[in-house]
């Protein structure tokens, strides 16, 4: 009976140590940071970062196969690539920051009988160059796809019928049948959008 009276205490003592531990909080290590000063959680624009990685990619084309390995894709085509459709963090597709808006039924960019997606591109998406992001990029992104050997996979993308390029910033999508998926192309979680080449030729070549 005192051998469990004296535990009891025990524990009590740990418990009152470390509530007021918790509420005294130093300033030096537990407090929380005044906004603006050292320590602060602000962010700071500019500077760099360094990543770790377990391997490095065997490559980086975006088309093949190689572009399904995983750190080509988080190391590297995730970070360069821009998007049409992305997954937010619960897991629905929403517009990029390449896009004005996502195309819906209710604004006009879903329309059926053709099938047809309109991307509205945003003014102010642009390549690393400056360089605008437009229509032709789209484009250029299905026909390279569908025209180069040994591509990871053209689904979807050869459902398309034709692209409008008419509108710089708006890209027409026409579709041969109803494709739900049409989310995951030219971004989702698979491929991006790649920027039309000074080369007329839209194949992307294995090294």
């Amino acid at each position: 009976m005192k051998l469990r009276n004296v535990a009891r205490a025990i524990a009590l003592v740990a418990v009152v140590g470390i509530v007021a531990a918790a509420c005294g909080g130093g300033t030096k290590g537990g407090g929380t940071p005044t906004p603006g000063t050292s320590g602060s959680a602000t962010p700071k624009q500019g500077g760099s970062i360094v990543i770790g990685a377990e391997q490095w990619p065997e490559c980086i084309n975006p088309i093949n196969e190689c572009s399904s390995a995983t750190w080509t894709w988080y190391s590297v085509l995730e970070h360069v690539l821009p998007y049409a459709m992305v997954l937010d963090l619960n897991g629905n597709f929403v517009a990029s920051p390449t896009l004005a808006e996502a195309p819906t039924l209710d604004n006009g960019g879903i329309t059926q009988n053709p099938f047809t997606i309109t991307y509205k591109i945003n003014p102010d998406a642009v390549w690393a160059d400056g360089t605008p992001i437009t229509s032709a990029d789209f484009d250029f992104t299905w026909k390279s796809i569908l025209n180069t050997t040994g591509a990871y996979t053209t689904v979807g993308y050869s459902s398309i019928d034709t692209i409008d390029t008419t509108d710089p910033k708006t890209a027409v999508i026409k579709f041969k049948d109803v494709f739900v998926d049409w989310p995951d192309l030219f971004g989702g979680v698979y491929q991006g959008i790649f920027e039309k080449a000074a080369s007329p030729s839209p194949t992307w070549r294995r090294r």
